[in-house]
């Protein structure tokens, strides 16, 4: 995997794509804790991998980056509070979660609106309103570098769940995020906060009937082993802010503040790539695996969005209209 990492980052300088500066040294050494809860072979921990690689060459082994996968470094949660701290320096946890942090990440978490990737590419990594996100982060002593790619969250469930009629009663683990626990309500289900490094124990005991993660998800941890059926809901489009520690990026001279910049935007572009390519080829193998996916038709599609209004209504209230207003714009533009 390394290998090919290597490449890449070498057909990118070649593009132009890296640091036009040459590297520079001497400016002390730094290391770089890097963490995500998803698996080695999951797009975002490549991705981190490629950042590494980026770093380290480009500063001369001045910045040194450590990645650690599979939640060994604690929960979602727990990494962006490490990062506040210092006691981690990078993390790409779910926007869902990083929105208890900082309230107007909320915007993402309204329901049934960003519903296709290009647009999201559109609004995440190109337009004015994505910096103005990222930057609210400073004031909870975090930095956001990049939105990275983690696609359209997909209900997976025992019990075949065809329509929405089907959702109630439904035992579905989510985040400990209150908007998410609010759409699961607003559609009839009974939402359960369950850390991702337990779930899948939480599937096979029985203590959740069904989840909701993207199609790489639902296949690197092997939910298919524990769940029968896939419900194309389209009720979020999942992104994971790349944050660094406020305190170790403030603290970084300004090249070495560029590179660390330059570096995830690379990486950030290529995982929208990579997502896009491998979500068709992870939603095949789950459906060899076994796994039996159903869609919502358009009516409860339609529906599912008037009931969950009221989430919207809440996230008004918190972030205010001409933030929400301004987002809601911006999305129906790139539409």
């Amino acid at each position: 995997m390394r290998k090919v990492l290597l490449i890449t980052v070498c057909w990118l300088m070649v593009l132009g794509m890296v640091v036009t500066m040459p590297p520079v040294a001497g400016a002390g050494k730094y290391n770089i804790r890097a963490a995500t809860v998803l698996v080695d072979d999951s797009p975002t921990a490549k991705c981190l991998f490629m950042f590494k690689d980026i770093v380290e060459s480009q500063t001369w082994g001045d910045i040194t980056v450590e990645v650690f996968t599979n939640g060994k470094l604690g929960s979602e949660r727990e990494n962006i509070e490490a990062c506040q701290l210092n006691n981690l320096q990078l993390a790409t946890p779910s926007v869902g979660v990083v929105a208890n942090f900082s309230k107007p990440m909320r915007l993402l978490n309204i329901p049934f609106l960003l519903t296709d990737r290009k647009v999201a590419h559109k609004i995440l990594v190109k337009d004015p309103i994505r910096q103005k996100l990222l930057s609210y982060l400073n004031e909870v002593g975090l930095v956001g570098l990049a939105f990275t790619d983690y696609g359209m969250r997909n209900l997976t469930s025992k019990k075949e769940v065809p329509n929405l009629a089907a959702l109630k009663g439904l035992k579905v683990r989510t985040m400990k995020v209150p908007d998410h626990l609010a759409l699961w309500e607003a559609l009839g289900a009974s939402p359960t906060p369950i850390a991702f490094t337990e779930l899948y124990g939480a599937l096979q005991q029985g203590v959740v009937d069904a989840q909701e993660n993207p199609w790489e998800t639902i296949y690197l941890s092997k939910f298919y082993e524990v769940q029968d059926n896939v419900t194309v809901t389209g009720h979020i489009y999942d992104v994971q802010p790349m944050i660094m520690s406020k305190k170790f990026y403030d603290r970084l001279p300004p090249e070495y503040q560029e590179i660390v910049q330059k570096a995830a935007d690379i990486v950030t572009e290529y995982m929208w790539y990579l997502t896009a390519q491998q979500d068709d080829l992870f939603k095949a193998k789950c459906v060899e695996k076994g796994m039996k996916v159903n869609y919502f038709s358009q009516a409860d599609l339609e529906k599912s969005q008037e009931l969950t209004q009221p989430v919207v209504d809440e996230i008004r209230k918190v972030v205010g209209d001409a933030l929400v207003d301004e987002y809601i714009s911006a999305v129906k533009s790139a539409q």
